[in-house]
């Protein structure tokens, strides 16, 4: 009986990564022989694959192979028993990506395979390099063919036209053949033409192409540029070029050329001629119309023609000078200071220059009043005199030449009112109870003699000559003292300023306050010590801190920097001035000033620094016996580091005072 096999599945068509699939069967059953067809194509496409090589292996024995035919078309025929599973069908070779097909029999002499796709060779990879060395006829690229395709280059180079994207059916290159790097040198090129340029490589698949590139041919035209325009005047003006390069073809002229009619100005118009050759060069150009715009650029020519550089534009000079206005100084009543500066004369020389003014027009002329001053250029002042007092003026620099007048900008100013200005001189402490000694400085006339000077004084704030009492102290600028008589400044509280008389009314000074606690305070006692004035406050008996604290927080003839004296301040105060007059605590007796305490038989005073346990520097202590005893301090224990609180009885009096005071040097009073 004969045994039938049976087919697992149907035949597909795998990829390379797919495992061999053979079915085990019955060999003594099976066909001996099996005849597997199909037909390879190129991978998504249905073009035959011919002439590629179809083989039965096992990746290292081969068990039969074939071609396949201009169709694609194949057929290998396999022996069952001489193949085991790992066996398969390989549809390729090098020139393609070899693909895996699973076989598999169910006995039959013939089996289909089907459609096999093979991914086969491709078209080169291939990059087209910049184009460099370009001159009016030729230039040079190149490119690089990275990849063949797996299939031979067998030419290479570039392709150039006007139209985009050229081909091999264009101007082309041959430049060797295989991978790698490749030089091309493009000729025949029309001067001053756009062309587009790229690499190509082709193999038996086909020409592939690198990306495209844009040339454009030089004119054979020289390279020139244009300068920037300078020394512009009336009539002339200087400008210039750079020949940058001949493109292959010597200079034959170079220069300038302008027009005031035409944007683009060529040789046909007015032009200069400078020596020939490449490189920088200067043209000045002359018999320019005053204050017109020119166009102009450079040119040069070789035997290919003329080409120019970029235009410039420029307008001449009027011809009028150029002119500043300074601004105004020294501005009194009727006088001030103007000028101005002629920093160009147009090109023709100066004949008058000054300032002009006027109180109508704010653009005045040399029709109004003006001052005529030296003749150039440069900078000028000019006194303006017999101005009005209080009034705003306009007033402008003007330069003249043959072609004319200019002017500067214009500035406005206002005149003095003519009044003097007048300072009050700091009282300070030239004060008595019945008088007050001060006085002024007349800085200024106001523009006018002074005929009265002095200063005015009553009780009520910033008194006035027509309506208090004041003093007469001559006449003209400058400082003056005034003594204030007749006044009782113990009781009452002045007001001070300086004042200065001419023909145009009466200007005062700062207002000065005296006051009775002012009147006070001059007459405090004064001493000088350590190179500095103290004014010396009492303030009398008052616990330390208490004493500190006022000290500190005193505010007192005008003055806020009061303090509590050291102890070598308080010493030269108790010792060298008769100040007798502190009014102190007394702990055991009746004594009221520091006379009773300083004429007592025996005295010892103690002054304590800022590290005792109960006082500053700024307090002191006097401790005393009215008796005399002669053994003070043995009897009552005192010695340097005794503490006194401890040391006395009822015979020994303990006294403290606080003074206040405030010191400065004589000269910043």
């Amino acid at each position: 009986m004969k045994v039938q096999f049976a087919w697992v599945g149907v035949i597909a068509t795998l990829f390379m990564s797919i495992s061999t699939l053979f079915i085990a069967c019955n060999k003594d059953d099976m066909n001996s022989v099996v005849n597997y067809r199909g037909q390879v194509v190129y991978i998504n496409t249905t073009t035959p694959f011919a002439d590629l090589t179809v083989k039965v292996t096992d990746g290292q024995n081969t068990h039969c192979q074939t071609l396949t035919d201009a169709g694609g078309n194949f057929t290998v025929k396999v022996r069952v028993d001489e193949i085991d599973g790992n066996y398969y069908l390989l549809a390729g070779d090098s020139t393609c990506i070899p693909k895996k097909v699973a076989l598999g029999s169910y006995g039959q002499a013939e089996v289909d395979l089907g459609v096999i796709e093979v991914e086969g060779p491709t078209l080169p990879t291939i990059t087209t390099k910049p184009i460099t060395e370009i001159s009016d006829n030729k230039a040079t690229s190149g490119g690089n063919v990275t990849t063949d395709g797996r299939a031979s280059v067998t030419a290479r180079g570039v392709c150039w036209s006007q139209s985009e994207y050229p081909t091999i059916d264009d101007e082309y290159t041959i430049n060797g053949f295989g991978v790698g790097e490749f030089k091309s040198q493009i000729t025949n090129l029309e001067p001053g033409a756009t062309y587009y340029v790229r690499a190509y490589a082709t193999n038996r698949i086909g020409t592939a192409y690198g990306e495209q590139l844009i040339l454009s041919s030089k004119t054979g035209l020289p390279q020139v540029t244009t300068d920037d325009v300078s020394n512009i005047s009336a009539t002339t003006a200087t400008c210039g070029g750079e020949v940058a390069a001949n493109s292959g073809y010597a200079i034959t002229a170079r220069g300038i050329c302008w027009s005031n009619t035409t944007a683009s100005p060529t040789v046909n118009n007015d032009h200069t001629e400078e020596v020939a050759t490449t490189g920088h060069f200067s043209s000045m150009m002359i018999g320019l119309e005053r204050n017109t715009t020119y166009y102009v650029r450079a040119y040069a020519v070789n035997e290919k023609g003329t080409n120019y550089g970029e235009t410039k534009i420029f307008t001449t000079l009027s011809g009028l000078p150029t002119v500043t206005t300074s601004e105004m100084t020294e501005i009194k009543a009727s006088t001030a200071l103007g000028g101005g500066d002629v920093t160009n004369n147009g090109g023709y020389p100066i004949i008058a220059r000054g300032v002009c003014w006027s109180m109508t027009s704010s653009t005045p002329t040399i029709e109004d009043n003006h001052t005529t001053e030296v003749a150039d250029n440069g900078a000028f002042s000019s006194l303006i005199t017999n101005l009005e007092t209080n009034t705003t003026y306009y007033l402008r620099a003007y330069a003249t030449n043959e072609i004319g007048t200019s002017y500067g900008e214009s500035v406005t100013f206002t005149t003095a009112n003519g009044l003097p200005v007048v300072h009050t001189t700091a009282v300070g402490d030239n004060i008595t109870s019945g008088s007050i000694t001060t006085g002024g400085n007349v800085a200024d006339d106001g523009g006018f003699t002074i005929i009265a000077r002095g200063v005015v004084y009553g009780t009520v704030p910033y008194p006035t000559i027509d309506k208090n009492d004041y003093t007469n102290d001559g006449t003209g600028i400058g400082y003056f003292g005034s003594s204030i008589t007749n006044i009782n400044v113990s009781l009452n509280t002045y007001y001070i300023r300086a004042y200065a008389t001419n023909e145009k009314g009466t200007s005062y000074g700062e207002q000065e306050i005296v006051t009775p606690e002012k009147y006070d305070y001059c007459n405090l006692k004064t001493m000088v010590y350590g190179g500095y004035t103290y004014k010396i406050k009492p303030l009398g008996g008052m616990a330390w801190q208490e004493g500190n604290d006022a000290c500190k927080n005193m505010v007192y003839g005008g003055y806020s920097d009061w303090f509590m004296p050291d102890k070598g301040e308080v010493q030269a105060i108790l010792q060298a001035y008769n100040v007798w007059n502190v009014y102190v605590s007394y702990s055991s007796g009746a004594i009221s000033k520091m006379q009773d305490i300083w004429t007592s038989t025996f005295m010892e005073k103690y002054y304590h620094s800022g590290t005792g346990s109960y006082m500053d520097a700024y307090y002191y202590y006097a401790i005393y016996t009215p008796t005399g005893n002669a053994d003070y301090y043995s009897k009552w224990g005192l010695n340097t580091t005794a503490n006194p609180y401890g040391t006395y009885n009822a015979t020994i009096g303990f006294i403290h005072g606080v003074i206040a005071v405030r010191k400065y040097r004589a000269e910043n009073q």
